[in-house]
């Protein structure tokens, strides 16, 4: 889940039907062409062309990037939730460009709540994440007061928008986890290049890939088509600046005791089904599962809170509710990939 509030709106931003639509097919693939849009929703051409430029220019799309999955090249994803203290505008900002600078921190949100921030690491073991640790604390060490580690073991839910925001309707299924290939993935470094320029602009045309990668445009769409073949990337989506509709994001941790096959397949159903779920993964660590859940009121949150009460009481034993305040960082294609991944070729 990425969101951003960069370009900074003063009032809200009101969409009609025809927005939502445009956005949720592009959130479904950002490098759909116009041509294709405007087919699913009886609109010319040029109008889905003008209608995206428009949200574009009001700051509700701030970019396009593609989703990639890092496991596939051997890292895991960690986050790391940290309580902080004598904190002020300097002093946080300083703190903040230390940890964008590192190549290994891949997320950084800014929080209200019990935690300040939350930080993202892309490690390849334990091991390397212990060195990791102590890093990040050596730059933090007197603004530390808590900090809780949490691992991505198993995605339950990934959305660009709640489902509230168009009221899509789908049947839900659960998927059972498949079974890894055996084949070794090997990219080489114009794969590493396209996975670079993709997580920076997914909709970049492919014969600028191509001079830039050195290929033509259609060894790019070959590789690129082989790439989300493997399970490189998985999708190709928009930034979205949910402030400016008028959302607010809530990153809710909590945890689920006793949490067997049974009651697992109950608690992925739900958040598949809920209207207002945008992110949610199974971790270990303190909490078990973190949910982001997007609202435009914060009694709808009340609502989603009180529905996994009912349904899981008395087996949550503990949650915490954040609010994102900032995106400082947000990558899914962090630089240590490039760095650890090319020497390895």
């Amino acid at each position: 889940m990425i969101f951003r509030q960069n370009i900074k709106t003063e009032e809200e931003i009101r969409l009609d039907l025809k927005d939502r639509k445009i956005l949720h097919w592009l959130s479904e693939d950002a490098r759909m062409p116009c041509t294709k849009i405007a087919r699913k929703i009886g609109l010319s051409r040029d109008a889905v062309k003008y209608t995206i430029k428009k949200l574009e220019r009001k700051g509700v799309i701030q970019g396009y990037v593609s989703v990639i999955n890092i496991t596939k090249l051997g890292y895991n994803n960690f986050h790391i939730f940290l309580h902080l203290n004598k904190l002020n505008k300097e002093i946080k900002d300083r703190l903040i460009g230390i940890l964008k600078s590192h190549p290994f921190i891949n997320v950084i949100i800014e929080f209200s709540g019990k935690y300040d921030l939350e930080v993202g690491v892309a490690a390849r073991s334990i091991e390397e994440l212990d060195i990791i640790l102590t890093k990040v604390t050596e730059d933090i060490s007197q603004y530390l007061q808590k900090s809780d580690i949490l691992i991505i073991s198993r995605s339950y839910e990934r959305r660009v928008f709640p489902k509230s925001f168009l009221d899509v309707k789908e049947d839900v299924k659960i998927k059972k986890p498949g079974k890894e290939s055996g084949k070794e993935l090997k990219l080489d470094k114009a794969d590493l290049n396209i996975l670079q320029m993709l997580s920076k602009n997914s909709v970049q045309p492919l014969y600028e890939i191509g001079r830039l990668a050195g290929l033509s445009a259609d060894a790019v769409n070959y590789r690129i088509k082989k790439m989300i073949s493997r399970g490189v990337i998985l999708k190709h989506i928009p930034i979205i600046n949910y402030s400016a509709m008028g959302y607010t994001v809530y990153v809710v941790l909590m945890n689920i005791q006793n949490l067997v096959k049974e009651k697992e397949n109950k608690l992925e159903y739900f958040l598949k089904n809920h209207k207002n779920m945008l992110w949610a993964v199974k971790t270990i660590g303190k909490f078990n599962l973190m949910m982001y859940i997007c609202v435009k009121r914060s009694d709808e949150l009340h609502k989603t809170l009180i529905q996994m009460r009912e349904l899981f009481s008395p087996d949550i034993t503990d949650y915490e509710t954040l609010i994102a305040y900032e995106e400082y960082k947000y990558t899914y294609f962090p630089e240590i990939c490039v760095e650890d991944y090319s020497d390895c070729i």
